[in-house]
């Protein structure tokens, strides 16, 4: 009997030093998360320090030695997959000097590689979807900060260090702590899902729903309101039904203060609204329709590149020269399609070996989804997928949007841990 109790005891212990040492290790880690994560985020501060360019890349450097993580075994099928990405990414800046051998390469290469340390380090820290949360709640922050970003602007002016407004239907846009004037539109709504999924339920989400969306709407941007109807039809379609009950009370709402916007003309959701769906006469005269901007870019402005880099250079890609403006080279011509993209800097085999990780990482999400049981699982599951399809659907429309740093670490943070550490 006194043998089973010391047993019992010595387990017990044994359990209660584990748990502290996973908790210790979780705290650890997470301080390193929340640090890479919000460096990257506030990349916008290199225009007041130049020198801030570098935190990010190194401190996550140092995260990939320094990270308290227990080893975990990765998947074999998972690193065949980014072998062959990061192969068919490194392989451009070869061909930048044989296409283009008289342009400067420096800081096209760093924009380049900009996310890569980060990428190292999700893959060697994040290996438990609780600091997966952690890292995804901090970019929600940051975005939401972002629209605060705008508001201020709006009521008192230009922020020096943001890029520069510019004007639409008469109306000043604003950029934000995500970076260029489009950059909102298209980070902020892949945000949205993220926000209303992860965050507690209750006035916090809706208030940080909210504001993220009126951030949205006042960049003047077609994209930003395709990316709200898009979030709506997503949760809707995933959503339980008491989900899917407060989605049509919020959008009766929506449509009410719409309409009360018109009655009372508010410039900025009149014309954020007639610029894509063009209720009015004479409304968006200022920027073309929504059907022509996909004509534009699923064609007429690729089109412009097999122009100037011809088959050959669609086929092999020419390198950093391919990125255009995304990559620093602004007089190039901007396909403004993540795809094409990928084919004018790399070749089919980097347009190949996107789609691999894309569809390797929908088949790890669907696998998730259908495993998770209890309740942050399943959120994280539903964000994610919703991530995933808005993430796809602006890469027609966008740039790379692996390059810039909101985007790359959502792109990153997801196949780190749905290729490498979670197990079905």
């Amino acid at each position: 009997m006194i043998v089973a109790q010391n047993k019992a005891l010595i387990s017990a212990r044994v359990s209660v030093r584990c748990r502290f040492n996973d908790c210790f290790l979780f705290q650890k880690n997470s301080i390193w998360v929340v640090f890479a994560v919000s460096l990257y985020c506030l990349h916008m501060l290199r225009y007041l320090v130049p020198a801030y360019v570098i935190l990010p890349p190194l401190l996550s450097l140092a995260g990939v030695v320094f990270a308290f993580t227990k080893p975990t075994r990765l998947s074999a099928f998972g690193v065949l997959n980014v072998s062959f990405f990061a192969f068919a990414s490194i392989l451009p800046l070869a061909y930048s000097y044989l296409w283009y051998p008289d342009e400067e390469y420096l800081i096209p290469i760093m924009r380049y590689l900009y996310l890569a340390p980060f990428f190292l380090f999700a893959i060697r820290s994040i290996n438990n979807q609780r600091l997966l949360l952690v890292a995804l709640k901090t970019i929600v922050f940051f975005v939401f900060l972002g629209a605060l970003t705008i508001f201020y602007q709006m009521a008192v002016g230009p922020l020096a260090w943001l890029a520069e407004p510019s004007e639409r239907e008469g109306l000043v846009r604003f950029s934000s702590l995500l970076g260029s004037l489009t950059a909102y539109g298209v980070y902020g709504g892949l945000v949205l899902p993220l926000a209303f999924f992860l965050l507690p339920k209750g006035i916090v989400r809706w208030a940080v729903v909210g504001v993220i969306i009126v951030g949205l709407l006042v960049t003047l941007q077609k994209a930003a309101v395709v990316n709200v109807f898009l979030f709506i039809a997503l949760a809707f379609y995933i959503g339980t039904r008491a989900t899917k009950i407060r989605i049509v009370f919020v959008v009766a709402v929506g449509l009410l203060a719409l309409a009360v916007a018109y009655a009372f003309d508010v410039s900025y959701v009149v014309a954020t609204v007639d610029n894509v769906l063009r209720l009015r006469n004479q409304s968006g005269v200022s920027d073309v329709s929504l059907l022509q901007s996909i004509i534009d870019r699923i064609w007429s402005l690729p089109s412009r590149l097999y122009e100037l880099h011809g088959f050959w250079g669609m086929l092999l890609g020419v390198g950093m020269v391919g990125g255009s403006g995304t990559l620093g080279f602004p007089d190039y011509p901007m396909s403004h399609n993540g795809f094409f993209d990928l084919l004018y800097i790399g070749g089919v085999l980097n347009l190949l070996s996107f789609l691999a990780l894309a569809f390797y990482l929908l088949y790890r999400l669907r696998l998730f989804m259908r495993t998770a049981k209890d309740s942050d699982s399943v959120a994280l599951s539903q964000a994610s997928f919703c991530v995933f399809v808005l993430f796809v659907a602006n890469f027609i429309f966008a740039g790379v949007l692996y390059f810039q740093p909101y985007g790359g670490l959502i792109f990153y943070l997801l196949v780190s841990f749905y290729f490498f550490h979670f197990r079905p």
